[in-house]
């Protein structure tokens, strides 16, 4: 099994950026990125990094039970 991609809780879901601080706490992520800066719940980013590794097929999952 294959994991979904290093710092994907890390980085930015819209610019790709990986700065220091951006994951603000458990529940929180904002882009440090000057040139950016969106910010929303962490799990939604890292989310919107997985998803399009599963979509090619990068990110897989394991089925219950197996």
């Amino acid at each position: 099994m294959q994991g979904p991609g290093p710092n994907s809780s890390r980085r930015c879901s819209a610019c790709k950026s990986v700065t220091p601080g951006s994951r603000e706490d458990q529940a929180t992520f904002a882009c440090k990125n000057p040139d950016y800066g969106w910010s929303g719940n962490a799990d939604h980013n890292a989310a919107r990094n997985i998803l399009p590794l599963y979509r090619m097929g990068l990110a897989l999952t394991r089925l219950p039970g197996g």
